[in-house]
């Protein structure tokens, strides 16, 4: 029974089903190869896309802090002309204590008042 039992085990294959068995393998091998070219241009393609993105963003960003900056001048040039303003009155506040003029004294007032609106302005476009 052992030669018998060996030589069912020891099943011998012909040349044309070993060619038959390779090709499939290499079939597959070839479908595999062909599915990771698949996967490495859609990498790529999400690459350049993402690559794309951060640029714009980049360009985005950057007009956005030059806009910004450029508001900031505004805002500051702004401020400054108030605060020359004000100094302005303040002297003239000083001059009006140590000679009173009530012509002088209604000017100032409504320059403080006109300050007083433009300053109401800048706050409600601020917000």
């Amino acid at each position: 029974m052992n030669d018998q039992s060996s030589k069912e085990s020891e099943k011998s294959f012909k040349e044309s089903e070993v060619v038959v068995i390779l090709e499939d393998i290499k079939g597959k091998f070839d479908l595999l190869a062909e599915g990771q070219k698949d996967i490495r241009r859609e990498i790529d393609n999400l690459h350049k896309k993402v690559d794309d993105n951060a640029i714009e963003l980049r360009k985005e960003m950057k007009a956005g802090f030059k806009e910004m900056h450029s508001r900031f001048d505004q805002v500051f040039e702004y401020l400054s002309n108030v605060e020359d303003e004000l100094m302005e009155v303040k002297n003239d506040l000083k001059a009006l204590k140590e000679k009173p003029d009530k012509e002088e004294f209604i000017k100032l007032e409504k320059r403080v008042a006109t300050l007083e609106k433009k300053l109401e302005m800048y706050k409600m476009k601020a917000a």
